[in-house]
C-alpha cells in the first residue's frame, strides 16, 4: 500500500503568507461571486421564457375555442333558419 505523505504546517503557513497565493485565492473567489450571480440571473429568465411561453399558449387556446363557438353558433342557426 503507498504511503500519504503528511503536509509540513510550516510549509501550508508560508504557501499562506506568499502574495501570489493570496491574489490567485481573491481572483478565484470574484470569479465564483460573478458566476453564481450570472448563473442566478440566467435561472429567472428561463423561468421568465417559461412563463410567457405558456400566457402565449393560453391566449392561443383561448382565440382557438372562441372561434370554434362562434363556427358553432353559426352553424346551428343557419340549421334552424332552415
Amino acid at each position: 500500500m503507498a504511503e500519504i505523505e503528511l503536509p509540513n504546517p510550516h510549509e501550508a503557513k508560508e504557501r499562506a503568507e506568499d502574495p501570489f497565493t493570496k491574489m490567485v485565492a481573491l481572483s478565484v473567489a470574484i470569479y465564483a461571486v460573478v458566476l453564481a450571480i450570472a448563473a442566478a440571473g440566467g435561472n429567472n429568465a428561463g423561468k421568465d421564457m417559461l412563463m410567457e411561453q405558456q400566457k402565449a399558449s393560453n391566449s392561443w387556446a383561448q382565440y382557438q375555442s372562441k372561434a370554434i363557438r362562434e363556427a358553432l353558433y353559426i352553424n346551428e342557426s343557419e340549421r334552424i333558419e332552415c
